[in-house]
């Protein structure tokens, strides 16, 4: 359909691919539906606080709006579409203008609140706020406010993100870490950053506010469940507003869904256009020194484990070898090694690229350690409080790490000859840059008026710009003000040789963004829609160890489980030469990474969505992967839904076959904290194939064709090596089939019978081979 709009004196309306925007123009307030009728979001007005003559608080809701411009039709990085700029008059000294697009084929609108100075003195800009709802007349949910739930969006990479009861209270997140202000303290009250969702259970319906850029200021939605309150503000850190101009605020996206992972993931796809994501091809695979090594890690330690890599190039043939924290002098000091590292960095890169892999390095490249000689020589570098004391952005490494000001000139030239030094001059072509949040805390910088997003995105530019096309990893780090400047982005905590995180002191605050696989899967699941529209996800590194850790090997499964279905990186973090060949088999199949994303299916009913989908379509055939996992501490069966219609079920980890399956199928014995990883393929009812055992896909990377002659009963299968080399090919064969010959390249193999109607046939894949099996009808 084709966006349009109507206005007459008393209404503009503007309607949409599934979206409805009614303004009432003599209330200076505005309704969002779904183009049904239905309108969960009325009553709504913007408003903006600035400080002219004084604090103002300016609303539309106190003022009558006029069409400024349009409607019109227009078009932009989403489509085509429908628009209008609609204004007030000036109070005291302050003219609003709200701008709402509704597109042709997007289903949501978007909305920009502009404040324009019209007094003669320069204000400095707190709040705009384009969406504010309150009250029953705001917001007509079907369900009582104590049984909403709402899905928070964290700060940065290691912020919790998850959807909450509307009675709980909000997730401690302590700024400057993992969230940029104190988190509100009242029960159902939360501020979820850049994006967040509230879901109505009675209807079934999701509202999906979210900002779509993310270069100016930062943004929150903000719910207060026991005053019905819904708001999506940008904050403008007190920018100077000068007579006559007009600033805005970042585009908000609203949309009203019955699936509220589809509508993140269009959310992403809209913030990935906007922001000129960077999406690689490929997701990056390595290994990383850090979590078996952490700060301890020498020169050998890296040299032991890339002879490992070279002597086992088939069954791990990861691209990067990524040395982490512990070769540098001191954080800040990243051009000195110590000790450790006797020969440098250079050399080092080289050995790695001598030997066939891309050299990668860890750098925290917006801390200044207070230690530093870097401090020691350029303290005016540092953000600092009104006072001037400078800020810690963290305390780590036996010191306090300020926030490094990107805006000051001479720390931005330092930031680009850096970048231009650890990869043109070094030799590293693979980055990845850590606590990124560090320039973004609040505090005062050389530059008065920049927000901290902006000197957040200055540097970061900065960074991109030196070290030109290679690979740029954020962790720590932003979200939306990110895109368009990494191609790959941690998403999560980081991982940790122990399942649960404990507090050093006994009662101790847990806050969910500390290292532990727990925290660390949470995100990776209920982020799982960023990936392949803003970058490429990083769930960060498999630990697949069976000494050195506190994981089981149920733990190591769910680990790899996650990480398989998310389609982004895949990194190792063990002593390779320490790892049993059953180890090496639980990383091998993992490569190459799958690629497609898979779905948290209770992403809005659950804290913890406990099974995850992805349709793997290839030209041969599309079935579907479910990961189904038990988070409780004690061994549990589980009923995973399955989607409509009847589908042949394979777990991967117990190899079983559990029949033709409708509805549900029951996963028995799943130990505490273990998964399960399912392949669903349609029956066909002749010969098919069923599943392999070489990649976590299950024929998405290591099946080149399938095809059945029917004519004469053979099914001819393609195969192609990938990193796990031995494994079975499983064939179901339907009442009224034999299997009487198979053959692998033309010579005779031996099938086993797997189970009643299931043949195996194990085989070494080191080149591509045809798989053939013919069967005689009986009957």
């Amino acid at each position: 359909m084709s966006a349009a709009a109507d206005v007459s004196r008393e209404r503009l309306r503007l309607r949409g691919a599934g979206v409805e925007v009614v303004v009432s123009l003599q209330e200076g307030t505005y309704s969002v539906g779904g183009g049904d009728g239905s309108a969960p979001i009325t009553a709504a007005f913007a408003w903006a606080d600035l400080d002219l003559y004084g604090n103002t608080l300016i609303t539309t809701d106190e003022a009558v709006l006029e069409v400024a411009s349009g409607p019109e039709r227009f078009e932009d990085a989403h489509g085509r579409g429908v628009r209008a700029v609609l204004a007030t008059d000036v109070r005291s000294g302050v003219r609003l203008h709200l701008e709402i697009a509704a597109y042709d084929a997007q289903p949501f609108a978007l909305l920009t609140l502009g404040v324009e100075n019209a007094g003669r003195q320069t204000a400095r800009l707190g709040r705009l706020t384009p969406l504010a709802a309150q009250g029953r007349g705001g917001l007509a949910f079907a369900s009582p406010a104590r049984d909403w739930r709402y899905f928070r969006h964290g700060w940065q990479s290691w912020s919790p993100s998850l959807s909450l009861r509307a009675t709980r209270r909000d997730l401690p997140g302590p700024p400057p870490v993992l969230a940029p202000a104190a988190t509100p303290s009242e029960r159902g009250a939360f501020a979820s950053d850049e994006v967040g969702a509230l879901f109505d259970p009675a209807s079934g319906r999701t509202v999906v506010l979210g900002f779509v850029t993310a270069r100016r200021q930062w943004t929150q939605v903000r719910l207060d469940a026991g005053r019905r309150y819904l708001e999506a503000t940008a904050f403008a850190d007190g920018a100077p507003l000068r007579p006559g101009e007009t600033m805005w605020s970042e585009r908000l996206l609203v949309q009203l869904t019955d699936d509220a992972p589809a509508a993140l993931a269009g959310y992403a796809a809209a913030l990935g256009r906007e922001m000129g994501a960077r999406v690689p091809a490929s997701a990056p695979t390595g290994w990383c020194s850090w979590y078996q090594y952490f700060e301890t890690v020498t020169e050998e330690d890296v040299l032991k484990n890339l002879r490992f890599l070279e002597e086992h190039r088939d069954a791990l043939p990861f691209k990067c070898v990524q040395i982490d924290d512990g070769y540098q002098a001191n954080i800040g000091d990243w051009m000195t090694t110590n000790e450790k590292f006797p020969r440098g960095m250079a050399w080092l890169a080289r050995e790695i690229r001598n030997a066939g892999f891309t050299p990668g390095l860890w750098l925290a490249p917006f801390l200044v350690g207070e230690t530093s000689r870097l401090y020691a020589e350029h303290p005016e570098w540092v953000v600092r409080d009104e006072a001037g004391e400078p800020i810690a952005a963290v305390r780590n490494w036996d010191q306090r790490c300020f926030g490094l000001d990107t805006t000051h000139l001479k720390a931005e030239r330092w930031l680009r000859d850096l970048f231009r030094e650890v990869t043109s001059g070094l030799g590293y072509d693979y980055v990845k840059i850590d606590f990124l949040y560090g320039a973004a805390i609040a505090g005062r910088r050389r530059d008065r008026n920049a927000s901290r997003v902006e000197a957040y995105r200055r540097g970061l530019t900065a960074i991109r710009e030196a070290v030109d096309k290679r690979f740029v990893l954020g962790c720590g780090a932003l979200m939306g003000a990110s895109a368009g400047l990494v191609d790959g982005q941690r998403i999560g905590p980081d991982v940790d040789p122990r399942w649960r995180y404990r507090p050093q002191r006994p009662g101790g605050r847990v806050f969910g963004g500390e290292p532990s696989v727990e925290h660390a899967l949470r995100n990776v699941v209920t982020r799982s829609w960023m990936h392949g529209r803003l970058w490429a996800n990083d769930p960060d590194c498999l630990l697949a160890r069976q000494t050195q850790t506190k994981l089981t090997l149920p733990e190591v499964q769910s680990l790899a489980t996650a990480i398989a279905l998310s389609g982004g990186a895949v990194f190792a973090s063990d002593d390779l030469t320490q790892l049993s060949r059953e180890r090496i088999d639980v990383i091998s199949l993992l490569l190459p990474p799958l690629g497609e994303a898979a779905t948290a299916r209770e992403l809005m009913e659950s804290s913890m969505p406990s099974t995850l989908e992805v349709a793997v379509r290839r030209p041969f055939e599309s079935w579907r992967l479910l990961g189904a996992f038990n988070w409780k501490r004690r061994q549990a069966s589980l009923r995973v839904a399955l989607p409509p219609g009847r589908w042949h079920v394979f777990e991967l980890w117990d190899g079983r076959y559990y029949g033709e399956r409708e509805g549900a199928v029951e996963l028995p014995d799943v130990p505490a904290h273990g998964a399960r990883l399912l392949a669903l393929r349609r029956p066909r009812g002749r010969p098919q194939l069923l599943t392999t055992t070489f990649h976590a896909s299950m024929g998405g990377r290591e099946v080149e064709r399938v095809r059945y002659d029917s004519k004469r009963d053979v099914l001819h299968i393609d195969l192609t090596p990938v990193a796990k080399q031995r494994g079975e090919v499983l064939v179901h064969a339907p009442r009224g089939y034999r299997l009487i010959k198979a053959t692998l390249g033309g010579s005779l193999v031996a099938a086993r019978r797997a189970q009643p109607g299931v043949v195996a046939i194990a085989l070494e894949l080191a080149a591509p081979r045809r798989l053939r099996l013919r069967f005689v009808r009986r009957g």
